[in-house]
C-alpha cells in the first residue's frame, strides 16, 4: 500500500496565477500556474517543492526504508505553500524522524517523516477538518500566502502572496491522507504514513 500529497510552486516575487489540479498515476497535485515545474526550459532541472506522503506495511518497509519511496509513483502529494498554510497545525501532530529513529512533533519539511499509530489520531483530525474547511470553499481557493518582499519596493516593499488551489481535488487529497491516518489507527501497529519533505 502506497500514498502521497503533491503539488507545484512559484518562485517569490512573481505574481500569484491560478491553481492547475493535476492527476498523475493515482496521485492527486496542486500546482500554481509558473510554477517551477511549468519553467522547465532547455533542460533546466527544477527542485521540487511538494510534499509525499505514503501508506506502507511496516512488515514491507522498515522506517529507515524511506530512500525507496523517492520518485515513486502513488501516494498524495501538497505543494509546500499548502503545508505552510496549515503548518502550525501539522506540528501538533506525534511523529518520527525516519532518518535518526528519533520522536519528533510536526513534519520534517525536508526529510522523511513517520506518522505512526501514535499520531494517526491527531493526523486523522487535523487532515479531516482542514478537508471540511476547505470543503466549504468556492470551486476554487484563494488563500493567503507569505509575506514577500519585491525588489521595487526596498527594504519596506513587498506584498502578501495569493495562493489558488482547485478544492474538490484538495479536499479529496486531504481526505485520503485522513483515511490513511484511520488505516494506521486500525492496523495496530503493522502500517504506517512516510512523508517526505522536499
Amino acid at each position: 500500500m502506497q500514498t502521497h500529497p503533491q503539488g507545484g510552486s512559484r518562485s517569490r516575487g512573481e505574481a500569484s496565477q491560478p491553481a492547475l489540479a493535476l492527476l498523475h498515476a493515482g496521485a492527486i497535485s496542486v500546482v500554481p500556474r509558473g510554477s517551477m515545474a511549468d519553467r522547465r526550459k532547455d533542460g533546466d532541472d527544477a527542485v521540487s517543492l511538494n510534499h509525499q506522503f505514503y501508506l506502507v506495511r511496516k512488515a514491507e518497509h522498515d522506517y529507515s526504508d524511506y530512500a525507496a519511496f523517492v520518485s515513486a509513483p502513488g501516494g498524495v502529494e501538497l505543494h509546500d505553500d499548502l503545508i505552510d498554510y496549515m503548518w502550525d497545525t501539522l506540528s501538533w501532530i506525534p511523529t518520527i524522524l525516519a532518518a535518526r529513529g528519533e520522536r519528533f512533533q510536526g513534519l520534517d519539511r525536508w526529510g522523511p517523516t513517520v506518522i505512526d499509530h501514535q499520531g494517526a489520531l491527531v493526523a486523522r483530525t487535523v487532515f479531516g477538518a482542514w478537508a471540511d474547511l476547505f470543503a466549504c470553499g468556492p470551486e476554487t481557493l484563494t488563500l493567503r500566502g507569505p509575506w514577500v518582499s519585491t525588489s521595487e519596493g526596498g527594504a519596506s516593499g513587498g506584498e502578501y502572496e495569493t495562493l489558488r488551489a482547485d478544492r474538490d481535488e484538495l479536499v479529496t487529497s486531504l481526505r485520503s491522507l485522513a483515511s490513511y491516518a484511520g488505516e494506521v489507527i486500525g492496523a495496530r501497529g503493522e502500517l504506517y504514513i512516510l512523508h517526505l519533505g522536499i
